[in-house]
């Protein structure tokens, strides 16, 4: 069975990823910059559009989101508050079952053609995505994702209703330690609804790493390519 090397938030994603690296089975170029040991997940849109949160082994923090990850032996979950919504998500090896908001949050993650496919709900909302070292596609509850790996982020079209904006997604390496229902319930709360945000932001010093594939893990972020 495969195990997917995942550059995003949650997969076993990127431990040894470097920025701008190129698909799974090429080589990264030469001189690459280390990808964002920080942990900084950042989501913006043009304008005020603009989402950004430190991703560490433990939290989630941010200035509209405090969200706890809890790894015991009767506790696996990620509990806490994000854009004025309680967070409490239990884990188990393939999925994320809990609340977010107003509704349940209930995601399935699988393998799927070289991609973490991940499907059910956020906040009530249909979800179903795909991401791996090239695309995050699909929809996260109020929004439908078009993104492409640029070789620093993922960036395209998102569209929380009826129409599509550029966007662009920087995934932190910090989400390599994670599960895949770990990822699929982060990037649920962080992606699902077209946040506003004040906060400034300078893309100047943000980087990123690619979702990429391997074979046979359970439930582990893929990390990032060779």
């Amino acid at each position: 069975m495969n195990k997917l090397l995942f550059s995003l938030a949650a997969l076993s994603l990127l431990t040894a990823c470097e920025a701008g690296a190129p698909p799974a089975g090429s080589k990264a170029p030469a001189g690459a910059t280390p990808a964002d040991a920080g942990g900084h997940f950042i989501l913006r849109a043009p304008g005020t559009h603009v989402v950004e949160v430190l991703i560490d082994n433990g939290n989630i923090t941010g200035p509209n989101i405090m969200v706890t990850r809890y790894q015991t032996a009767t506790d696996h979950s990620l509990r806490g508050m994000a854009f004025g919504s309680t967070v409490d998500i239990a884990i188990t090896d393939r999925k994320a079952t809990g609340i977010f908001g107003a509704g349940p949050l209930e995601l399935s993650t699988e393998h799927r053609d070289g991609k973490v496919h991940i499907s059910g709900l956020v906040s009530g909302a249909m979800t179903d995505f795909e991401v791996n070292m090239k695309v995050l596609k699909g929809r996260i509850g109020q929004c439908l994702y078009d993104l492409n790996w640029n070789g620093k982020a993922y960036e395209g079209t998102r569209g929380c209703g009826s129409n599509a904006e550029p966007m662009t997604v920087y995934v932190p390496t910090t989400l390599s330690k994670w599960s895949e229902p770990e990822l699929g319930a982060c990037l649920g709360v962080l992606m699902s609804q077209a946040w506003n945000s004040s906060e400034s932001f300078s893309a100047g010093g943000a980087r990123s790493t690619p979702v990429g594939d391997q074979s046979g893990g359970r439930g582990r972020a893929p990390s990032g390519g060779n």
